[in-house]
């Protein structure tokens, strides 16, 4: 039986505008790329998102759009529960000396998102 999304959920989600979007994408695609790999929460963590909840919803939409993904394996959360490990698409892990050098906003998927469309949900 599929869980009906709550009216609140629904209202927060057409709130969203293309533009906070594309911002929240570039993020985590900008994390991804200097960090290397990351769950939810080390990528809410990068950026100091008190709101981790708003990673995770993104990553999905991401990992839909094909820019990311699972990489099969997960770690645990500060509250000791296990968590996806995402990646870019076509990147490498990354050693430790590239994970400290920064990364220019050089990407072509960014340019993307910010033409794409809010994908539908409900």
């Amino acid at each position: 039986m599929k869980r009906k999304q709550p009216e609140t959920s629904r209202e927060a989600y057409l709130a969203l505008t293309n533009e906070k979007l594309s911002k929240d994408y570039s993020d985590i695609i900008e994390a991804l790329k200097v960090i290397g790999t990351g769950t939810y929460e080390e990528i809410a963590l990068f950026y100091g998102w008190q709101d981790i909840n708003k990673c995770s919803r993104r990553l999905k939409e991401l990992e839909l759009k094909g820019l990311l993904f699972k990489t099969g394996t997960k770690r645990l959360t500060k509250r000791n529960r296990s968590a996806f490990v995402y990646q870019l698409t076509g990147s490498q892990p990354k050693t430790e000396i590239q994970q400290n050098k920064s990364v220019k906003n050089s990407d072509n998927h960014i340019k993307e998102l910010i033409n794409a469309q809010q994908p539908t949900l409900f």
